[in-house]
């Protein structure tokens, strides 16, 4: 039996801060058994935690909850209790975590097993860990390494991360983009194949851009994103297109299943709002919706139907997140799209050349294809071409050259529908910066000419 003197010890040492509403000591039963030397059962619990529905199906959870019961068996550990779940690694919204983080601030439990530190938290689980330590809790970790089979859970979770962000800026979720992130996070685990150098490129349009030209341009970017809302209405009608699965098959022959690339996609939209020899009365027509959309070119309208596919799958993924967790707050919104148009190398042209700018004066000027009284045609706008842009802008038409006659001697050698050889896919890969579109931002500026300002970004690329 521990001596009295000891809890004046303890009140000294400030271990027993909490005083009830009539101002007397509480103590802790956890802390007075210690105290006095009482041994007691420790409370020992498990998480245990998959990212996805389909591993839950597939019974990846539940093997890992067989895997803990039987390491706590194994080490004289009596489970009082388990908390399972499936969410992803970044969800700060966990029931069962927030649970289990509760009976640890309570002090009533010792002991957390899991399988790995990202079971508990993909990133910041040192500050986790921290937690559960400062309330008297051990968190044992049964397995050091990562399982194999949580290498796909990380994928996932990192394309969360870049597709949220990715989003943000350019409201871009496309299966398209999901590939490339997939085949970057594929070349950092060591693919021989290195990612390709990307870098955007700003030139100014000229404050002296006439009036007439800028309705141009607005004229443009309003039929664009008028094209862009119609589509995204068509998916929001369509969004069980977005979760349906095609089946596909590995090189080594074996079966699974895909969802839906951005191709399909758009070949699936065009296919129900155009009319043409094969479907001459589709769905849902354009033209009836937008007659100016007839004589749009083709480039534009699909970059618009693309735009429209990235921001209804990112609206949809943050619809089905809200469902899943809190549905108190307000559910996302799709919203209205203002966003710059995007011309591919078919709207901006000069004879056999991909972005030629060309000197008038003491200007530069480069031909773009908008919305102009009435019909489309080629626009001159003065920009203002700094030395750098005219450098990758003459090394974008070089490679571009090049790959044109590299592409033309390898199909000409080629029967039809015969695969390319990885030597021949990597000859025709840009080896200097090199570019295909550019996109026409407009914002508001009181110091140019009808209050706006315009700009073109050229990207470019290089591997």
């Amino acid at each position: 039996m521990s001596h009295p003197k000891r809890f004046a010890g303890g009140r000294k040492k400030g271990r027993f801060k909490k005083r009830s509403p009539t101002d007397r000591r509480l103590y802790s039963v956890r802390e007075v058994k210690r105290i006095l030397g009482v041994r007691t059962q420790e409370h020992v619990v498990i998480y245990a935690r998959v990212s996805s529905a389909q591993q839950k199906t597939d019974g990846n959870l539940a093997r890992q909850v067989q895997r803990l019961k039987q390491y706590a068996q194994d080490h004289g550990y009596e489970v009082s209790r388990v908390f399972q779940e499936q969410a992803s690694g970044i969800n700060e919204n966990r029931k069962q975590l927030h649970q289990l983080l509760q009976l640890a601030e309570q002090h009533e439990i010792q002991r957390v097993l899991i399988e790995c530190p990202n079971r508990v938290a993909r990133f910041g689980y040192r500050y986790v860990e921290r937690f559960f330590r400062s309330h008297g809790v051990t968190v044992e970790v049964t397995h050091k390494t990562e399982p194999k089979s949580s290498q796909e859970e990380l994928v996932n979770d990192l394309l969360t991360i870049v597709t949220v962000f990715s989003a943000r800026l350019y409201g871009k979720r496309s299966q398209k983009f999901r590939q490339k992130a997939k085949q970057l996070i594929h070349e950092m685990e060591g693919g021989k194949r290195m990612p390709m150098l990307v870098k955007t490129v700003k030139i100014g349009v000229h404050k002296e851009l006439h009036a007439v030209k800028q309705q141009s341009i607005l004229a443009t970017q309003a039929l664009y994103n008028q094209t862009m809302a119609f589509y995204m209405e068509f998916f929001v009608g369509h969004v069980a297109v977005l979760d349906a699965k095609k089946e596909a098959r590995h090189k080594n022959g074996t079966p699974y299943e895909r969802m839906w690339t951005n191709q399909e996609l758009l070949a699936f939209a065009e296919r129900h709002t155009l009319d043409t020899k094969t479907h001459p009365h589709p769905l849902q027509p354009l033209m009836e919706s937008l007659p100016s959309a007839r004589t749009m070119p083709v480039s534009l309208r699909r970059a618009a139907i693309n735009h429209a596919i990235g921001k209804v799958k990112s609206w949809y993924s943050l619809l089905k997140l809200w469902e899943a967790t809190d549905r108190k707050k307000r559910p996302p919104q799709l919203g209205t799209p203002h966003e710059p148009i995007t011309f591919y190398s078919d709207m901006v042209e000069y004879p056999d050349v991909d972005l030629e700018f060309q000197r008038q004066g003491r200007h530069d000027f480069v031909a773009v294809k908008l919305f102009h009284e009435g019909q489309w045609q080629l626009v001159p706008l003065p920009v203002i071409l700094h030395p750098h842009a005219q450098k990758v802008l003459g090394e974008s038409q070089t490679e571009s050259a090049r790959i044109a006659e590299t592409t033309s001697q390898i199909t000409a050698r080629k029967a039809p529908k015969e695969a390319w050889t990885k030597e021949e896919k990597a000859s025709v890969r840009p080896k200097r910066w090199y570019t295909l579109s550019l996109s026409l931002y407009v914002k508001r500026d009181k110091q140019y000419r009808g209050g706006l300002r315009f700009a073109l970004h050229i990207p470019f690329e290089k591997g």
